[in-house]
């Protein structure tokens, strides 16, 4: 017979609360890091940026630019918005938001584990997520990833609370969060659809759930769900419908979307992806061995390290080696793991177990098929740390943690055990995918480095008097809507905004026109080079800026990064004149142009 630690009811709640609490912590010290040295780099952060207006303006939240409507629904902006009331109009405000959502992430996360997988769950979800440097990377940008993905882990815990007991109460809460992840991105809905794919796996394996009363209730009250959700969303709904139409906006987003021949290749980059953001062998190793030991503690205290079995303190420390070693190595093997546990995990007779399932396997069939940006994979990411901690209480020396019951069931681990074989299958046939080209970690400290580049440049600028004011004089500007904050905002300064390079060939040029180009806008940092040719035939470079793109935005910019994260030829800034003018030009780097 094995020896057990034993261990009292009334303890663990309170350590697995007190550990989860010590890892909130740190996770705002990894979020919050060098604060004043971020800034907006993205294009969509301008975009939020300057929606987060609003508030200052006097039609309030009736006067919302209507140009944030094709990027996301308006949650984000207000948030921003309320942000700006506080503390004042400024990147670091825009900021601030996001970064707090990505820090309570971190308690949902190990609510929605320990909800799931039993206690010592909550304590590695809050290590797994607490150590994500992809979540860290999205939480230090003022994009919608963060936001959204409080919104979807509340969403899905609380669609698991109505599947074990529908009640009204239960259903309209369940609504409510749906509605404000729909309004935090355009895909909200889905998590809708998660609880909808866990309640018809309830229908084939739980007897109980066929009976025609269970399932009016559970449907019926689920149609009040969809209810309250939809009026939560109505408000945007109407707007978008004033604002060119919802027709536009849904035509708008299917041209992101591929068919069944763009599938493998998005899977392929986005694991890429993962890979890039992971943190490499220290980040993985990292993650894991807190993760395990934050779990340990939780369960048994400091029994967890000194425990009376010999053979409980060989598992303890097994798992922590062999677990980090292999997140270590393999930095997308959470991934591989829900692609080994789901479908268990969706036959499953308890809820909670079944949205897991269900959660990990809509979005890896659904989200290869729109564009395949880093940041569409976050949802997937924190599935991954739900699993990753069920795994650590599931098979470490933690009794009465793992599944709701003494001792997961022999049959029960063998099962896991097969189709961990076919991933470990899939898993080989993946690498031999990736042929000579193999996807790069970015090192830990690119994701901690100054991102306020392009605010220092508008500093620059302004202080330089680059833009004169002379009678009939235009200052033109393309370049990411950051910059068009810093320039607008911060230091009211008036420009042409242009579209695109076109808006540069204009036939008459006064003597002190200035044109401000962003080469992100014209191509540079992608495969299609920049396209600075039309340009240097009408105007003359004055001075140019180099701009390095964080780890987020490269990976926009160029989903192909992970594999050359740092091209040799950099992104520019070059601030133009006419030819005709005096000024003595910079030639183009590259003679090519």
């Amino acid at each position: 017979m094995t020896a057990t630690i034993t261990t009292t009811t009334d303890g663990p709640a309170g350590r697995e609360a007190f550990v989860v609490l010590g890892l909130t912590l740190l996770a705002a010290c990894l979020r919050f890091h060098a604060f004043g040295r971020e800034g907006l780099t993205h294009f969509d952060e301008g975009v939020y940026a300057l929606s987060g207006l609003w508030s200052i303006t006097p039609g309030g939240l009736a006067a919302l630019d209507p140009e944030v409507i094709a990027y996301a629904p308006p949650g984000l902006p207000v948030l921003i918005g309320l942000a700006y009331a506080i503390l004042g109009v400024s990147d670091s405000a825009a900021l601030f938001v996001t970064a707090a959502c990505g820090v309570l992430t971190v308690p949902l996360a190990a609510w929605v584990a320990r909800r799931t997988f039993g206690p010592g769950a909550g304590a590695a979800a809050a290590g797994f997520t607490a150590l994500s440097l992809a979540h860290v990377a999205f939480s230090r940008k003022a994009l919608t990833d963060a936001p959204f993905l409080l919104a979807w882990l509340l969403a899905l815990g609380l669609g698991g609370r109505f599947l074990e007991r529908p009640r009204i109460g239960r259903a309209i809460a369940f609504g409510l969060a749906v509605g404000l992840a729909q309004n935090l991105k355009y895909n909200g809905w889905v998590a809708g659809a998660v609880v909808i794919v866990a309640a018809l796996a309830g229908l084939a394996v739980e007897r109980e759930a066929r009976k025609p009363s269970a399932v009016a209730r559970t449907f019926g009250l689920g149609l009040i769900a969809v209810l309250a959700a939809a009026l939560v969303y109505l408000p945007w709904y109407l707007f978008v419908e004033s604002h060119g139409g919802y027709a536009a906006l849904v035509k708008h987003h299917r041209s992101y979307m591929g068919g069944a021949a763009s599938w493998l290749p998005h899977w392929r980059q986005q694991l890429a992806q993962v890979v890039a953001l992971s943190g490499g062998m220290i980040g993985g190793g990292a993650a894991w061995a807190t993760s395990w030991i934050a779990a340990g503690f939780a369960v048994h205290g400091l029994r967890a390290f000194w425990p009376p079995s010999r053979w409980d303190g060989a598992r303890f420390r097994l798992g922590l080696l062999i677990g980090a070693a292999a997140l270590a190595t393999i930095p997308d093997l959470a991934w591989w793991v829900g692609l080994a546990w789901s479908g268990w995990l969706l036959a499953d007779r308890r809820a909670s177990m079944r949205v897991l399932g269900a959660w990990w396997i809509v979005l890896s069939v659904m989200t290869p098929f729109y564009h395949p940006y880093a940041r569409l994979w976050l949802p997937l990411h924190a599935s991954g740390w739900i699993m990753l901690a069920g795994g650590v209480v599931t098979f470490g020396p933690f009794p009465g943690s793992a599944l709701g019951e003494p001792d997961p069931s022999i049959i029960y681990r063998r099962k896991i055990l097969a189709q961990g074989a076919v991933a470990l299958v899939c898993l080989v046939l993946a690498t031999i995918h990736w042929g000579k080209a193999t996807p790069r970690a970015l090192a830990i400290a690119d994701f901690f480095e100054p991102t306020d580049g392009v605010r220092v440049l508008a500093v620059e600028l302004v202080s330089k008097s680059a833009f004169t004011n002379a009678p009939n004089s235009s200052l033109y500007v393309l370049a990411r809507r950051p910059l068009v904050f810093y320039l607008a905002v911060q230091y009211r300064l008036q420009f042409k905004l242009l579209a695109d390079e076109k808006g540069l060939a204009a036939d008459r040029l006064h003597g002190d026109d200035r044109a401000l180009v962003d080469g992100v806008q014209i191509g540079e940092g992608t495969t299609e080079g920049g396209r600075w040719k039309p340009i240097d035939r009408r105007w003359t470079r004055l001075e140019v800026w180099d701009a390095r793109l964080d780890p987020v935005t490269r990976l926009d910019v160029n989903p192909e990064a992970p594999y050359e994260l740092y091209p040799a030829d950099p992104v520019r800034v070059i601030l133009f004149a006419p030819w005709s003018t005096s000024f003595p030009s910079i030639p183009p780097s590259d003679p090519s142009q």
